[in-house]
This record gives structure tokens, C-alpha cells and sequence, in this order.
């Protein structure tokens, strides 16, 4: 019975000696540089014999860890090189049957000498880096629009852009660049070069776009009148292919408000007095301005908000959309008739800022206004399935 136990002990130990094999730590790919591998697993004594390095590595010993050392990378002009590494050592395993003498002053370590081959794969990335493909030339989808540049290359992690004539917006080692250009500026010029994630790097590629000045744009398209105050109107003019913005102004003391970099426009009249002004735009770039369109328009009569007079006595059956039937500047009278299917009524400033919502209960709906300041406001109901917008004035 003893025999047994100690068979299945020894079994036991086999089993954890196999388990714990020496093995060979360290990077298995490397970007030529200095790397530092170790024999782990190794509990007593242990002495590096002799490391073959097949490959363009080179052994240094580390000074003083005897069971570790350094492999140099150099001369790496092949694409994924491959190496092996092998060591050769001599060892001392753990006695746990019996003392076995003493051993670099552990007790515990057998007199017993192995000797022992490790070998470990090395894949060492030099990668070369494709040369750039042709770069790519356009314009932003948003306005200001900017010039973009784009390219690809095999093996590139990163790109390194040098542009003159312009600044790069945002990210400058990105495949696709984006470019503010210098005002005056007709032609930008600029170098690419592709690098690997072992900072290896092409050969710059040169390229240069000419920017051509907007040509002449379309008449400007919009309805002559605009409104009164708090009423607004949309322009638009044809988009010019050259153009990077635009430029929307007013003949001079106008009373009209608006202002957008893009082809179109959103105007309103400040007054409710009848006023009339010349709208005017331009398309431009960093090399010069198209010639200028203009348009005249008029506002400033019938108030787009009307309150019911309080005497006048509404046939709410009849009411079909949102009104407000009663405004003074404490609480404003909202008529919903669609209540049961709206989930909230919201309200913003003209200028898109909330301020405040309600829950229809019923189709009167007193909305409380005694805090908002002067000015025009919106009310627009959420779950309705035709989309609405109803102003109301807060004296």
C-alpha cells in the first residue's frame, strides 16, 4: 500500500515537473530593436552555455541577471524576417525527496546537472512602406469647406504631410488630410510619406492642386417678401463647384437679419414696420470671389403671430390646428384640439434655445409666461403626425 502512495506521489511530481518546463519569455516580434529574453520556469541554478541566433540579431549577456540576456536587431532590409533563437543551458532541478547536498547555497536543489535546448521563433516586422499612391484631391462636404488630401501605401501605419500654403485642420498623419489655405493663395503644394510601425518611411511623393476663383453664380432664388418680425424666408443660390463659402449681406441701415457661410440662407425681418433692403451674395475662395448676385426683398407687415380678441367667442369644433387664442404677459391660452395625440408640447426662442414644455389635458391649455422675457417664442407639438409650429409674442 506504501508503494503505491509513493508511486502516485512520485506521478504527482512528474506531472508538476512537466508542467513547469523551462521556457524561453521575451517578444516573438520586434521592430529591430533591443530585446530582453529570459529562461523562466527554472528553480534552482541555472547558466546560459551558448545562444545561436540565425538571423541578423546579436547576443549581449545582461550584466547581471545570469538567466537573462539581450538580443540586438540590426541590418533589417527583408520583409518579415524570420529568425530562430536558440539557447543552450545547464540546470539544477528541485529535489523534493531529500536534501541531495547543498547547491549555490540551496539546499533544496539537486547535485543532478541537465542540460537543456530552448528554441523560439522570431518574426522581426521591417516591413518596407509602399510608396504613396497618387494623392487624391477635393472638398469637404461642410462649409467653410476645406481641400482634402488622401493617399494610401503598403505597410503604413502613419503618414507625414508637409504643405505649403496652408495649414492641415485636425488630424495631420491621418491617410486623409484636411487643409485650411492661406488667404491669396492659388496653388497649394505639399510632400507625402508613408511610415511603418517600426518608423520605417518611404520616399516623399510631391503633388500640388491649383485652386481656381468661383466663376460667376446663379441668380438668387427666394420669395420677394419676407415677413414681419419673427417671420423668416430661405435664399438660395446654385452651388459653385470652386467655392469654399459664401458671403451674405444687406445693403447698408437694413432691417433684416440672417447670416450663413453656405448657399443658402435663413432671413428675418427685425421690424414690423414696412421696410424693404437688397440681399446680396458672393462665392469665394483663398484665390479671389465670384461677381456679386443681388435680390431685393420687403417685410415688416402682417405679423405672422395673431392673438384672438377676448370677446370674440370660437367654435372649437371647427379648430383643426394648435391656436392661441389668448395672450397677455402673464399666460398665454393654447387651443389643442388634437390633445389625445400629442405627447408634449415644446417651446423654444426664435433663435432655437428651450425654454419650456407642457403636457396637453384637455383642448385649453394655459401656458404660464409671467418669467420669460420679451420676444417671440415657438410652440412645437411632439407626436402629432403633421408637423406644426405655432409663434405667440410675450410682451
Amino acid at each position: 500500500m506504501k508503494k503505491i502512495v509513493l508511486l502516485l506521489f512520485f506521478f504527482a511530481i512528474s506531472i508538476k515537473s512537466n508542467a513547469q518546463r523551462p521556457d524561453l519569455s521575451g517578444a516573438s516580434t520586434t521592430c529591430a530593436t533591443s530585446q530582453k529574453y529570459t529562461i523562466k520556469n527554472v528553480k534552482c541554478f541555472i547558466k546560459i552555455k551558448d545562444v545561436i541566433i540565425s538571423g541578423n540579431g546579436f547576443y549581449r549577456p545582461h550584466p547581471f541577471e545570469s538567466n537573462s540576456f539581450y538580443v540586438d536587431w540590426i541590418n533589417l532590409t527583408n520583409q518579415d524576417l524570420s529568425s530562430l533563437i536558440t539557447v543552450q543551458y545547464e540546470y539544477y532541478q528541485r529535489n523534493l525527496i531529500s536534501s541531495g547536498g547543498t547547491l549555490q547555497g540551496n539546499t533544496l536543489c539537486s547535485s543532478t546537472k541537465k542540460d537543456g535546448n530552448l528554441v523560439k521563433q522570431i518574426i522581426i516586422k521591417a516591413d518596407p512602406v509602399g510608396t504613396p499612391t497618387p494623392v487624391q484631391k477635393g472638398l469637404s462636404n461642410f462649409f467653410p469647406k476645406k481641400h482634402t488630401f488622401s493617399t494610401s501605401a503598403l505597410n503604413s501605419s502613419k503618414y507625414i504631410w508637409e504643405i505649403q500654403g496652408g495649414a492641415i485642420v485636425g488630424c495631420n498623419t491621418c491617410s486623409s488630410i484636411q487643409v485650411q489655405v492661406n488667404p491669396g493663395v492659388c496653388t497649394i503644394t505639399g510632400t507625402v510619406m508613408a511610415e511603418n510601425l517600426c518608423g520605417r518611411r518611404s520616399n516623399p511623393v510631391s503633388f500640388s492642386k491649383t485652386i481656381t476663383k468661383p466663376s460667376s453664380i446663379s441668380n438668387i432664388s427666394g420669395p420677394t417678401y419676407v415677413g414681419a418680425y419673427g417671420d423668416f424666408k430661405l435664399y438660395s443660390v446654385a452651388l459653385e463647384p470652386n467655392a469654399t463659402s459664401y458671403k451674405w449681406y444687406f445693403a447698408p441701415g437694413s432691417q433684416f437679419l440672417g447670416y450663413s457661410n453656405s448657399n443658402s440662407i435663413s432671413v428675418a425681418c427685425n421690424t414690423n414696420s414696412t421696410t424693404a433692403t437688397t440681399l446680396y451674395v458672393v462665392a469665394q475662395n483663398s484665390c479671389g470671389q465670384s461677381s456679386v448676385k443681388a435680390k431685393a426683398i420687403t417685410g415688416g407687415i402682417n405679423p405672422p403671430y395673431k392673438s384672438a380678441r377676448l370677446d370674440i367667442k370660437l367654435d372649437w369644433k371647427k379648430i383643426k390646428d394648435i391656436t392661441i387664442v389668448h395672450n397677455n404677459s402673464k399666460e398665454v391660452t393654447a387651443l389643442v384640439p388634437n390633445y389625445q395625440n400629442i405627447q408634449m408640447v415644446k417651446i423654444y426662442t426664435l433663435s432655437g434655445k428651450f425654454v419650456q414644455s407642457f403636457i396637453p389635458n384637455g383642448v385649453e391649455n394655459v401656458i404660464h409666461t409671467s418669467e420669460l422675457p420679451s420676444g417671440i417664442y415657438i410652440l412645437i407639438p411632439q407626436g402629432s403626425e403633421q408637423q406644426q409650429s405655432i409663434k405667440f409674442q410675450v410682451n
